[in-house]
Order: C-alpha cells, then structure tokens, then sequence
C-alpha cells in the first residue's frame, strides 16, 4: 500500500531529531522508522540526507522570521 506521508511533520520531526542526536549521529533509518516512511518514500520526497537537512534549515529559518 503507498502511503501519503505529510512532508511538514517529516521535517518538524527531523528537525526534532537533529537537535536532540545532531545531523551526524542521526541516519536516514531512524527517520524513516519514527515517521512511519520507508527509505524510498524519503528519497522520493528528499531525495538526499542532505536535501533534507537543507529543507529543515529553510523551515526552521522560516520559523525564526516570523
């Protein structure tokens, strides 16, 4: 079955991660196991570990400008 996952709670939960593992200890397996994704719906929706650093840096960039 495919799943639609929401995008924004992905990144409101990496950014989550991120601050409590740091971007280095944290893999792409944890994320897809506490989001319910599997790694290809990642890459489909990020397509890299980096890309999804970059979009939670632009949301959290977001958040802090308003």
């Amino acid at each position: 079955m495919n799943i639609k996952h929401d995008k924004e709670a992905v990144i409101k939960l990496g950014i989550d991660l991120i601050c409590q593992k740091g971007y280095n200890h944290l893999g792409i397996d944890e994320i897809c196991q506490k989001s319910g994704m599997t790694k290809d719906a990642f890459y489909n929706a990020f397509k890299s570990k980096e890309n999804f650093l970059k979009e939670t840096r632009y949301k959290t960039e977001t958040i802090d400008s308003t």
